[in-house]
């Protein structure tokens, strides 16, 4: 057992994420390489900091998947990105397009590292891409 654990077996201490320990459930992440790709064929909407492509997905909800590779800088600046767009997510979902996968690409150095600059710009960005007529199913032709 870690030195950092909590005494009654939980997870360690800081491991929560956000301010209030919630999480976004697994439900609704985009997991998968087949979902990845299909979600790479759909409409792209893009700033300086921030590519997000969108695709139906036939579901009642939508879907977060996140693509930062080694590009983008250290293994902690990646995984702040992560971060900070798992929680823009969770809490944005009631605005967001409902039924799409949304794949969000960081682009370094210009993307935001606080999360009040990260809410809207993938609000805005995942808005666009659902908008857009390539946000269709992926089995479609």
């Amino acid at each position: 057992m870690c030195a950092r654990a909590r005494a009654d077996g939980g997870a360690p201490a800081g491991a929560q994420s956000g301010p209030s320990g919630a999480r976004l459930p697994r439900l609704l992440r985009l997991r998968g390489g087949a979902r990845f790709d299909a979600a790479f064929g759909g409409a792209r909407a893009s700033s300086a900091a921030l590519l997000v492509v969108g695709v139906r997905n036939g579901l009642g909800f939508s879907r977060l998947g996140i693509s930062t590779g080694r590009r983008f800088g250290p293994a902690h600046r990646r995984n702040r990105a992560r971060r900070l767009l798992r929680e823009a997510f969770r809490l944005d979902r009631p605005l967001l397009p409902a039924g799409f996968d949304f794949v969000a690409v960081p682009r370094s150095p210009a993307f935001p590292d606080r999360l009040d600059q990260v809410r809207p710009l993938l609000l805005r960005l995942a808005t666009a891409a659902a908008r857009k007529p390539g946000a269709r199913p992926a089995s479609e032709p």
